[in-house]
């Protein structure tokens, strides 16, 4: 084959390729976020793993800082029932950390249930499915298991910890110094379309 020939070839192969990823990801948009759950016992603070164990008395809070403007739904059940915890979900600005209750505050285990779950889902867009449920206070826990299998669908499962380096937190006021510490140390998860992550824990009464 002709030398230019051959290179025009391969130049037009490594375009096709190039247009290809960028028709992917644009398909499939990349959604990322800063997520973690802060337990408070015995007068000391740890970082909630993806299965944990609780004892009555015990206080947890929760921190997301999306990379990009989100809408934030956070679901508490304890595999009974179900709840939005954040009823009125507005978009939270990029990198901007939403705390729930609140700094200073944390949902108390009063040992009620022997179980609590705590969903927390990161999307571009209003997630209708969500919404439709925000109407009622609490709703039956199969309902929000259908609703959530159908998300993690969504969100293909793709979650990851990226090492780089943490993103400044923009837009928060009065936060405590050990907020700010705390939201530098949270693992970015990534999704494509949106980020779907789960924190079970067991309560020892």
């Amino acid at each position: 084959m002709n030398p230019v020939l051959r290179i025009l070839s391969i130049l037009s192969l490594i375009f096709l390729v190039i247009l290809g990823t960028i028709a992917v990801s644009g398909t499939q948009p990349r959604v990322s976020a800063r997520i973690g759950i802060q337990i408070q016992s015995n007068g000391g603070m740890m970082r909630a793993k993806v299965r944990n164990r609780v004892k009555v008395g015990d206080g947890l809070r929760l921190y997301v800082a999306p990379v990009e403007d989100a809408y934030i739904y956070v679901i508490r059940t304890d595999k009974k029932v179900a709840q939005v915890l954040n009823p009125e979900p507005y978009k939270t600005p990029a990198k901007t950390a939403m705390i729930l209750p609140n700094e200073g505050q944390f949902y108390n285990i009063d040992g009620s249930s022997s179980v609590e779950s705590f969903t927390v889902i990161c999307s571009p867009t209003e997630l209708k499915e969500v919404q439709e449920l925000i109407g009622s206070p609490t709703f039956p826990y199969q309902t929000w298991v259908a609703v959530e299998q159908k998300l993690i669908e969504k969100s293909r499962i793709d979650l990851t910890e990226d090492v780089t380096k943490p993103f400044s937190i923009a837009g928060v006021v009065r936060h405590l110094a050990s907020d700010q510490e705390f939201l530098k140390r949270l693992p970015m998860l990534s999704g494509n379309t949106l980020v779907v992550k789960t924190y079970d824990f067991t309560v020892k009464k």
